[in-house]
């Protein structure tokens, strides 16, 4: 399961050293919302195309060849997350469970909100401290 944290780049050394990211950093599951179905929120959110959409997370490190690999959210698309108030992410609760990829990954009503709004946390957290910065674990 990937795993959303705030870090500072010079942080992100000391990952490794932990079992899970939990461990020194803040940090949200993603739950259902792998690759393709966080792919798809960002198209929607920033009106992108999906295959521009998944540029989003930019590539920063690996563990291993064959390890998890660290990934940041973009500063455009941190900042479109933070912008979101209660209603916005209602609707796209209610919304986002329609589209292809997210209905494949069985995502309800509630899954959707249950990870926008501490997504929307972070992306504010990360706005608020200098050098702060939104990454994904993936596995």
């Amino acid at each position: 399961m990937d795993t959303l944290f705030l870090a500072r780049a010079d942080q992100l050394a000391y990952l490794g050293e932990y079992s899970h990211p939990r461990e020194a950093f803040i940090t949200i599951e993603c739950l259902n919302f792998h690759v393709e179905a966080r792919a798809q929120l960002y198209s929607i959110l920033m009106n992108l195309f999906y295959d521009e959409a998944r540029e989003l997370e930019v590539f920063v490190d690996a563990y291993e060849d064959d390890g998890p690999g660290v990934w940041q959210l973009c500063d455009d698309l941190v900042m479109r997350l933070a912008d979101l108030d209660e209603d916005d992410i209602q609707a796209l609760a209610e919304q986002l469970p329609e589209y292809d990829l997210l209905s494949q990954a069985e995502l309800t009503e509630e899954d959707v909100s249950d990870f926008l709004f501490p997504l929307v946390t972070l992306a504010r957290n990360s706005l608020d401290e200098p050098g702060l910065k939104l990454y994904v674990l993936t596995r």
